[in-house]
Formats: structure tokens, C-alpha cells, sequence
């Protein structure tokens, strides 16, 4: 037993240089330890702690954004989405012999820039939908969500 405590003395007595090791080596020996600024700050700030407020649900993150979506203008339905594709980039070289700034950006989409807005076409399908968006300012979610915001922002009438 002697023995196992001179190890534990000769090891703590090493690394003595260390708070740690100080720390260690004081409630070894049953010695009461000074609290570091650093610690004394950090239960400061961690004293305080609150339950974290719940995330938004999809729903409400979509009405909160949703003045910045682009308003659907109109839908056409082509036989096929190959038929759909292809008048897209029909729109797309009438707006380069028009002057339009067009830029496609898939082959299913297309972003026209008229003025300070810009128009907006995508095939979902067979179908052609035609966007307006007045402020160029396009939320991120609205290419996740713009086929079924509707159904989306319904929940909120359910709860």
C-alpha cells in the first residue's frame, strides 16, 4: 500500500507544474482548491442557462418568409416534359434575340432578368410553371418547397 502511494506521490509530483496536476494532488490530500478566474467566469455565463426555445416548424418558417416567394403567374401542360423542356429553351433564344438577360439553370429552368424583377420557369413534369419575383431576392427554401407551399402553410389553419 506504501509502495502504490509513493508511485501515485512520485507521478502527481511530476507533473506538479501543471494546475491540474495541483488540482489533482490537492483533493488527494483533502486540501480545499482556489477557483480559476476562468472556471468562476464560465459558471457565470452557464448559471444562467435557460431551456432552449423550440425550433420552428417548417410551416412557420415558410409564413415567415413567404412575401419573398415568387408568385406563381401561370401553368401550361405540355403532351410530354420533353415538349415542357423545350419550350423553355424556345423562352430562352427569343430572350437572347430580344436582348433579355436569360440564364437557364437546369435544363428544366429558367431565370429571365426583366428590369429590377425577373421571371421564373420551371417543368414540373409536363407541366410549364411561370414565376414572377419583384425583388430578385429568393429565399433558399422556396426551390425546396414551391410546389407545395400551400399544402405546407395549411398546417398552421390546423393547429
Amino acid at each position: 500500500m506504501l509502495n502504490k502511494v509513493m508511485v501515485l506521490f512520485a507521478i502527481v509530483s511530476i507533473v506538479a507544474s501543471t494546475s491540474n496536476a495541483q488540482n489533482i494532488l490537492g483533493q488527494l490530500l483533502g486540501l480545499e482548491q482556489p477557483v480559476s478566474r476562468e472556471a468562476a467566469e464560465q459558471a457565470e455565463i452557464f448559471s444562467e442557462h435557460t431551456e432552449p426555445k423550440p425550433e420552428p416548424s417548417l410551416a412557420e418558417l415558410i409564413n415567415a418568409e413567404k412575401s419573398n416567394y415568387p408568385k406563381l403567374v401561370s401553368t401550361t401542360e405540355y403532351e410530354t416534359r420533353s415538349d415542357c423542356v423545350m419550350e423553355i429553351w424556345d423562352i430562352y433564344n427569343v430572350s437572347l434575340s430580344e436582348g433579355i438577360y436569360a440564364i437557364p439553370r437546369m435544363d428544366f429552368w429558367l431565370d429571365r432578368y426583366i428590369g429590377d424583377g425577373r421571371e421564373i420557369y420551371i417543368c414540373d413534369g409536363s407541366l410549364l410553371n411561370a414565376y414572377h419575383d419583384d425583388n430578385n431576392s429568393v429565399p433558399v427554401r422556396w426551390r425546396m418547397v414551391r410546389s407545395s407551399v400551400d399544402l405546407i402553410l395549411s398546417q398552421l389553419d390546423d393547429e
